[in-house]
C-alpha cells in the first residue's frame, strides 16, 4: 500500500495582500471576487483586493446604481 501524502491546505479567503507561491507573478494588482453559496438561493460575494486609488463609497453607490444589489442587500464592511 502507498504511503499517504500531507497535500498543502489551500485557504480561498486568507488575505489576498499576503505573499503566496502557489499565485503567479503579478497577482498583486488582481481584484479577488468570492461568491460562496448560502441557504436557499442567498449568495456572499466577497470583494477584495480593490485598490486605494479607487474611492469604495462611489463604487457601492454605482452597484446600487446598475441594481447589481439593492439597498438592503448590500452590506459594506472595513472603510
Amino acid at each position: 500500500m502507498s504511503a499517504i501524502q500531507n497535500l498543502q491546505t489551500f485557504d480561498p479567503f486568507a488575505d489576498a495582500t499576503k505573499g503566496d507561491d502557489r499565485l503567479p507573478a503579478g497577482t498583486e494588482d488582481y481584484i479577488h471576487i468570492r461568491i460562496q453559496q448560502r441557504n436557499g438561493r442567498k449568495t456572499l460575494t466577497t470583494v477584495q483586493g480593490i485598490a486605494d486609488d479607487y474611492d469604495k463609497k462611489k463604487l457601492v453607490k454605482a452597484f446600487k446604481k446598475i441594481e447589481l444589489a439593492k439597498e438592503e442587500q448590500l452590506k459594506v464592511h472595513g472603510f
